[in-house]
């Protein structure tokens, strides 16, 4: 039985116009495909809610330039997880903090040193899971030493008692940080 080339029955201009064809027709369903996703990622327009912003305001003046602040870090960029675990607890723990944040940190502006971070409890605190996050952050930030303040959103906040709250905190953070010196 002779073998037959299909090459040799199709002209070489069809077999072009063929690969061309399904070439164009690729092209157009990635396309296609590709519009009909929405994007993974879209811009925020205000990294703070209206309460943070306000009590952001309010924090401003009450560091009086005295502090640093900023917004929004990850616990795990605040809190250290201890390398004397096993590998399993290490990750466990790392887990737990690794995808929460607080909504400010108080920092000395000439060494950097963490003097405070500061949570703002709005009407979502009072969820069952949000109680028990805050028991768990609370006893994380108490563990490693660093004072977490709390304040609950209002209309108006009191700048002399927030800026008593972070003196009191910077004082109490500084003795834990002599302490570590000292150890280390």
């Amino acid at each position: 039985m002779p073998q037959i080339n299909i090459l040799e029955i199709i002209p070489g201009s069809l077999i072009l116009w063929l690969v061309l064809v399904v070439v164009i027709l690729l092209v157009v369903i990635l396309l296609v495909a590709k519009q009909k996703r929405p994007p993974s990622y879209v811009s925020r327009q205000y990294l703070f809610t209206k309460s943070e912003w306000k009590f952001y305001h309010s924090l401003a003046e009450a560091t009086c330039q005295r502090w640093l602040v900023m917004g929004k870090p990850r616990i795990a960029d605040v809190l250290s997880v201890n390398n004397k675990l096993n590998k399993g607890d290490w990750m466990r723990a790392f887990s737990k903090i690794s995808s929460k944040h607080v909504d400010y940190i108080v920092l000395n502006p000439d060494s950097g040193i963490i003097v405070a971070c500061i949570e703002l409890d709005d009407k979502s605190h009072q969820r069952k899971d949000r109680q028990e996050r805050d028991i768990f952050v609370n006893a994380a930030f108490e563990e490693a030493g660093i004072p977490l303040l709390r304040y609950p959103t209002a209309a108006n906040y009191d700048v002399h008692e927030i800026h008593s709250d972070v003196v009191n905190a910077e004082s109490e953070r500084m003795k834990q940080v002599d302490q570590q010196i000292k150890i280390n």
